[in-house]
């Protein structure tokens, strides 16, 4: 055979994988974005508590009624109805059904909304969405949050050092949240909470306490633990209501819930975890520094 031929068959076998090759990506890409395409969206947005005080930190907020608050929250909301959600999860109660009619009569003009996230955040994104429900994903069931007994453990110990660690590695979160309530918007606290420096450094603060009471009472991994498990619940609610391939979902959430959360819905399968920051903006938000 000629040397000329034997090159021609080579190009065109190496032609041949190279098409090969080619259409094997082009449907493993295809394949890929079928299956994206019907992963339940879920979008967990960080909140502060507008009036709760039930937190071992707790947010000193203005009046959330006021019509500058009021200003705020609508372009706040405005911003995630771009994500046309089909769900709008809250924090409360799971099945509790006084939430669904307090709704219903909003949707007809007849309930007048209250200062809580529940409805300032809730109830108004999900109309703007024209959702006919809303949905309590909170447990029901009681989960200890006993930082008395951490404390106590803590000074029998002698590890009261760990919780005054515990207490400066976020006081600088703390102090952003406080002065954008203060002097900022609704829309640049969501911004910072919701960025990943701000949803770290609350999340790790549990590792802190974890520590008090190893190798004797375990009273800090007794909290810790039940932390845990009360965010596994609410994953474990939301994953009840979510139950259609096309949903988009959005979840308002205490920001000390956030990064839990999040992890669940990027390590299971079948959901895409969607990032509220493509929704809010990139504005910079002050202070941020203080929290890297």
């Amino acid at each position: 055979m000629a040397r000329t031929d034997v090159c021609y068959k080579a190009a065109f076998l190496g032609l041949l994988l190279l098409v090969a090759i080619t259409v094997s990506q082009a449907a493993q890409t295809q394949s890929s974005k079928v299956e994206t395409q019907h992963r339940r969206k879920i979008m967990i947005v960080a909140v502060a508590h507008l009036d709760a005080k039930n937190d071992l930190h707790n947010a000193n907020f203005d009046d959330p009624l006021s019509p500058k608050r009021q200003k705020e929250i609508a372009e706040f909301i405005t911003r995630l109805a771009a994500f046309h959600p089909t769900k709008v999860m809250i924090e409360a109660p799971f099945g509790e059904e006084k939430f669904q009619e307090q709704y219903s009569r909003y949707l007809k003009g007849g309930y007048e909304l209250g200062a809580n996230e529940i409805y300032q955040f809730g109830f108004r994104l999900a109309a703007l969405a024209k959702n006919q429900r809303v949905y309590p994903i909170d447990t029901t069931k009681e989960f200890s949050f006993d930082y008395d007994s951490v404390k106590q453990s803590a000074e029998r110990e002698h590890a009261s050092a760990i919780l005054q660690e515990a207490d400066a590695h976020s006081k600088p979160y703390e102090t952003t949240e406080e002065r954008l309530i203060a002097k900022g918007t609704i829309l640049e606290l969501v911004r910072f909470l919701n960025t990943a420096a701000a949803i770290n450094r609350n999340a790790s603060w549990y590792l802190y306490v974890d520590r008090v009471g190893a190798g004797s009472d375990y009273a800090g991994a007794e909290l810790v633990s039940n932390w845990y498990a009360r965010n596994l619940h609410i994953f474990a609610n939301a994953l009840h209501y979510a139950d259609s391939p096309d949903d988009r979902v959005v979840v308002f959430i205490g920001a000390g819930h956030a990064r839990l959360l999040r992890d669940c819905v990027k390590l299971s399968p079948d959901l895409e975890f969607v990032d509220p920051e493509s929704y809010l903006g990139s504005g910079k938000v002050r202070d941020r520094n203080q929290v890297e």
